[in-house]
């Protein structure tokens, strides 16, 4: 039987999956900012549509718009989710879009 010495007895903390605590935490931060940059180009996309269907710019909300070129990586990326680069000739920003 152990003695009480006037320290709190401490319990370790399980480790999960075999992983340090702060690995634990820094790869939850790392989760937690991939979730919010998809739900950042999320409302980006769904932004890029008006309630009438109309194609239109989330920046400016104009109707010039038109489909560019591919340019990098990211492109393919958003391609795979059906996703398309639009470029706005009213304000210039490039955004992608849901087709």
């Amino acid at each position: 039987m152990e003695r009480y010495t006037g320290r709190v007895f401490s319990l370790p903390l399980l480790h999960p999956f075999g992983l340090r605590f702060r690995t634990v935490v820094a790869l939850a931060a790392i989760g937690l900012i991939v979730l919010l940059w998809l739900v950042y180009w999320i409302i980006r996309l769904v932004r890029a549509r008006t309630l009438l269907g109309i194609d239109n710019c989330p920046g400016c909300f104009s109707t010039d718009v038109r489909k560019t070129v591919d340019k990098g990586l990211s492109d393919g990326l958003f391609r795979l989710f059906g996703c398309l680069p639009y470029r706005c000739y009213g304000c210039g920003i490039r955004y992608f879009r849901a087709d």
